[in-house]
């Protein structure tokens, strides 16, 4: 079986690592017809001026936003605020529970050396 045969018309073309070939798109028709998307909505609305009002909804969340964080003082808000304008902090997350900026052959043979040990350590009945 060639390679045109394993690949109907209907799936786009992959190489080996199962990633998109140029050229490719695994949606080629786009959203439906018909189809909205809620966050557009929203965004949408926000930009409108409530009737009898001079300011849009917009204007009206980010004031409800910084009276509960600010005056009332929720830290909490204030966090997500911070973490939404300028991004999450950084983590550094090391495989080995802990020794960041180690090579992983330094680490494989870390915990190779750990495994060693507790095999080789005589075995006591209780």
């Amino acid at each position: 079986m060639n390679e045109q045969d394993k690949t109907s018309q209907n799936k786009p073309e992959r190489d080996e690592s199962g990633r998109l070939l140029p050229g490719n798109t695994a949606n080629p028709n786009g959203r439906p017809k018909g189809s909205f998307s809620l966050v557009e909505m929203i965004k949408h609305k926000l930009q409108e001026i409530p009737e009898g009002k001079d300011k849009t909804y917009a204007e009206y969340f980010v004031e409800q936003i910084m009276k509960k964080s600010v005056i009332e003082g929720d830290t909490s808000m204030m966090k997500d605020m911070i973490n939404r304008v300028d991004g999450m902090p950084r983590q550094n997350i090391g495989l080995d529970g802990g020794a960041e900026g180690l090579p992983i052959n330094i680490l494989n043979n870390v915990l190779s050396n750990d495994i060693n040990e507790k095999d080789n350590k005589p075995q006591t009945e209780d």
